[in-house]
Parts: structure tokens; sequence; C-alpha cells
């Protein structure tokens, strides 16, 4: 599903890829198995729907084998008269681990907001939320 034509180094940093192997490396490749067909309806999408832009999160994969979050921005652009799909790749991996570490957070202050520490039942809070 389309080849990686071009990428600068800090794409090889991401990943892990050298030079060569991201010029024998289709699209797919660094996507997990299972986020493939969401990578592949957001292409499709910029090469036939007429959508021009798409940004999303993704896990990706790096050549050792180390699931990372992407975020994604890609474009579709006519160069020479081709449709070509222009694509900036950031490792969020830290900021959705942070992400999901506040949530964590929340929700047991939550329920420690709405529960008596020393029977465990719910207290006053509970019973007053909408």
């Amino acid at each position: 599903m389309g080849k990686l034509s071009y990428s600068k180094a800090k794409f090889g940093e991401i990943f892990g890829y050298s030079a060569d192997d991201v010029g024998k490396m289709e699209v797919l490749d660094i996507a997990i198995e299972s986020d493939r067909p969401v990578v592949a309806e957001n292409i499709r999408k910029r090469l036939t729907a007429g959508t021009e832009r798409v940004e999303y999160v993704i896990l990706r994969q790096r050549k050792d084998g180390t699931v990372i979050d992407v975020e994604i921005h890609s474009s579709a652009v006519m160069i020479d008269g081709t449709l070509e799909l222009i694509s900036l790749f950031m490792d969020v991996t830290e900021r959705k681990c942070a992400e999901r570490e506040v949530r964590a957070l929340q929700e047991e202050l939550r329920e420690q907001a709405i529960h008596d520490p020393l029977t465990g039942l719910y207290n006053r809070r509970y019973l007053e939320k909408p």
C-alpha cells in the first residue's frame, strides 16, 4: 500500500531504521497488525475520498519490536501531477503514558472521595452527586 520514498533522519531515530531500510519499506510495515486497517483507511481517504488532511494517534512498531504511540499529521498534495502523501510522525509515548497515569490517579481519587476509608462503603459525597 505505498512505498516510503523519503524520510528525514528523525524517522530513523524514532523507528530504528536506516535510510536504506526506509527505501525498501511500505507504509504499513511500521503499523502494528491490529492498527493496519485504520492506517490503510486513512491513506485511502486522502488518496481517493478528497480528504486532504488527517491527524490521529496510533500505535506503531519500532524495528526492535517496541510499540510506541505516534501522532501523525498527514496531507495529500499534488506533486508533478501525482497525488502524494506528506506525513509528520511524532513519538508521543511519554505524553500518552503521562495521560494514562493522570486518568488512573483521577479515578483513584474519585473512588477515595466517595467511599469511607474504614468500611469501603459509599459515603455522603456519593449520595449527594447528581
